[in-house]
């Protein structure tokens, strides 16, 4: 009795951001399709890539194949300066827990009225006020960006402040509420924070945003340049989901 073959179908998508069909890019290894696993020793040589304006085609998820793409974002390295002046305007940063330390006492002694005074003075500090005091100098980073040292200098927790300023604009613009998303691609020996707008696991959506929504988003968000695809920080590879072929 003959084996009998699945027949797998690459969803008929259109859309300005995949390259034509028919077309035949040139892949370095990280995107060539194989059932080899790439380990954490690859992932140096996988982030040095150029970002591809349009995406080509063999990226695409096929519905039911076992072989699955890495995850590809459409976006742009993000402007954290400009998160930074958002976050300020919008005053939604997070900021870090207060350090707590302990002598070995018994924490039911402490006098609870002198708690509830901390607590309710670091939930009335403001972003602004918060950077004008510099409640921390820590050392700034190497490949650190001079807004990510400055949110971190006025003690943010610096992801989930510009997670929330994100999401807010997704909140407020109708476009991007249904895949915007801040994110970390893996590029150039780094994984930089990224503005991703969707990824090629969101092409079959109807909702993915156009290029005037694109064009809006970037003036927002202070983003310069056209959107372009980058790997995913964690999904970088090609991968078998476990189904048999």
């Amino acid at each position: 009795m003959s084996a009998r073959k699945n027949k797998y179908i690459t969803p008929n998508v259109q859309h300005f951001s995949l390259d034509p069909r028919g077309a035949h890019p040139d892949l370095t290894f990280q995107f060539k399709p194989t059932w080899q696993s790439l380990c954490r020793k690859d992932v140096l040589a996988a982030s040095e890539y150029e970002p591809y304006m349009t995406l080509p085609r063999v990226l695409i998820p096929v519905p039911g194949h076992p072989l699955r793409p890495p995850k590809m974002r459409y976006g742009w390295i993000a402007n954290e300066e400009v998160l930074v002046e958002i976050a300020k305007e919008l005053d939604c940063a997070v900021l870090c827990a207060p350090a707590t330390f302990s002598d070995g006492s018994d924490d039911e002694d402490l006098d609870d009225d002198e708690e509830e005074v901390v607590k309710e003075e670091y939930n009335n500090s403001t972003p602004v006020q918060a950077i004008l005091t510099s409640r921390y100098k820590p050392d700034k980073f190497p490949n650190e960006s001079d807004g990510h040292y400055v949110a971190r200098r006025a003690g943010w927790e610096v992801f989930r402040t510009f997670q929330r300023v994100v999401n807010i604009v997704r909140s407020e613009e109708l476009a991007a509420r249904g895949t915007l998303a801040l994110s970390l691609t893996l590029f150039r020996n780094s994984t930089p924070f990224m503005i991703s707008a969707f990824t090629n696991y969101d092409l079959t959506s109807k909702r993915l945003p156009s290029v005037d929504d694109l064009d809006m988003l970037a003036r927002r968000l202070g983003l310069q340049g056209d959107a372009q695809w980058f790997l995913d920080s964690l999904d970088w590879r090609w991968h078998d989901n476990g189904q048999p072929y």
